[in-house]
């Protein structure tokens, strides 16, 4: 692939390991020469595919499909590649489902919430999303950040290299970028400069990065360090389904 070509990522959580759909030697000659048959695909890939389509992109980098699982020799010349990989694609699909077979997108109750505009001022609209139980939420910020993708360690190190990510979840679809945030329920974008952002960072997504990357304007070295050791602490706090990954899966991000 030509190094100008315009492609999209995913991030998922595989799921069980005795159902899970990767490229392996044993079965590399049938995938990659021969195609995969789409009926062989888990639900939340034809998704991301038809995501992928969609939004007016050809390629598509699915983790377990492009890197030989089973091979060392492939997964060591990969692994540091994933900077570029996820910090290079136009954009990063989050499919906040348990699995690779559980879909990007959900079946919904349209009567289960119902946006009202409460106020409306020179900074914005204000919106508010009611439940049939009848309490609020901020936006369901807090029901996309149980889910289970927001607790492993290789998708927060994807998710922060990403420029752009678009999550789907049961109840809508959020997406976020370096400049900021929004939602069906808040289409309008909210600046990420602000601690609201999806990944409980006090400085938001925006200035962690910015910060690590030398893009704020008169750094201070104990700021540089504040960012990292933030960045750190949350991650210390996700799993890895192989321990020894715990280094690899943050070297991305610290490189």
């Amino acid at each position: 692939m030509q190094s100008e070509t315009q492609y999209l990522t995913l991030s998922h959580v595989w799921g069980d390991l005795n159902n899970r759909f990767t490229l392996n030697t044993s079965n590399f000659e049938e995938l990659v020469n021969r195609g995969i048959c789409w009926q062989r695909l888990p639900k939340t890939f034809q998704d991301a595919v038809l995501i992928t389509h969609r939004l007016g992109f050809e390629y598509l980098w699915i983790d377990c499909l492009c890197i030989i699982q089973d091979s060392k020799e492939d997964w060591n010349r990969e692994a540091p590649r994933m900077a570029s990989v996820y910090g290079n694609s136009a954009c990063n699909i989050a499919a906040l489902g348990k699995d690779s077979h559980a879909g990007c997108f959900q079946d919904r109750n349209p009567l289960s919430y119902s946006p009202c505009r409460v106020l409306s001022c020179e900074q914005g609209d204000v919106y508010f999303c009611t439940n049939q139980s009848g309490t609020f939420n901020d936006n369901s910020i807090c029901l996309i950040k149980k889910a289970p993708l927001f607790k492993r360690a290789w998708v927060f190190q994807e998710r922060m290299l990403a420029q752009r990510n678009i999550y789907f979840g049961d109840s809508q679809i959020h997406w976020d970028c370096i400049q900021g945030s929004a939602c069906e329920v808040a289409p309008s974008i909210t600046s990420t400069e602000e601690p609201i952002s999806l990944f409980d960072f006090t400085m938001g997504k925006k200035n962690s990065i910015g910060i690590l990357q030398g893009c704020v304007d008169d750094l201070k070295k104990s700021e540089v360090q504040a960012a990292w050791q933030h960045l750190i602490s949350v991650y210390n706090q996700l799993s890895l389904t192989v321990v020894t990954d715990k280094l690899i899966a943050l070297s991305a991000i610290a490189n």
